[in-house]
């Protein structure tokens, strides 16, 4: 097996071994889909079908580099969640991707800012609010004014700017912004 993307996060994509890419690739971008499209057909009209992403598979974000192969498999997977939502028969279905953040686990390790008792409620919330919305949504964990958040944007409502780290948070976004959102909030232990 080979060694997590994270084993040296400096390498480029053009250093890595076939297998390697293949394997990262088989289980971040193809397998879930794969999973999708061998059980959407037995989730109800309204279910909810979601995938674990990650904010590193944001293209318009991806300022600091480093992790290619992670972020490559996880910008595939976003844009496979895409085209299943543009998918005739997908319109009408609640769809979510959501990117948890940085958590503490073997992968994000012990400096990650986010523990899994923090992280969890919010992605069951959201998940929980999104079944009655069509459509795909992208939410992703932040954090504002002292709680953690899941900022779900949605589909009509125009992408807010990226605002840096975690340690300065973020001004208020405008109303028109704020009107096209689901904020979920769990307060910080």
């Amino acid at each position: 097996m080979p060694e997590p993307p994270t084993a040296d996060p400096s390498q480029t994509i053009g250093e890595i071994s076939t297998d390697e890419f293949m394997q990262i690739m088989l289980t971040n971008a193809l397998s879930p889909m794969r999973v999708i499209e061998q059980f959407a057909a037995q989730v109800t009209a309204g279910g909810l079908i979601g995938v674990m992403s990650s904010g590193q598979g944001s293209i318009a974000n991806n300022e600091s580099g480093q992790r290619e192969l992670y972020r490559g498999s996880k910008a595939a997977l976003n844009m496979f969640m895409r085209s299943l939502a543009a998918r005739p028969t997908m319109k009408a279905r609640p769809l979510v991707t959501m990117a948890p953040g940085w958590i503490k686990t073997a992968l994000g390790g012990p400096d990650a800012p986010y523990t899994i008792e923090e992280t969890i409620p919010l992605l069951v919330n959201v998940l929980l609010e999104k079944q009655q919305r069509p459509g795909l949504e992208i939410s992703r964990l932040s954090r504002q004014y002292g709680s953690l958040v899941m900022i779900t944007p949605r589909a009509t409502a125009p992408q807010p700017p990226t605002f840096g780290n975690r340690q300065h948070p973020a001004p208020a976004p405008p109303a028109r912004w704020q009107a096209g959102r689901a904020v979920l909030r769990c307060p910080r232990r």
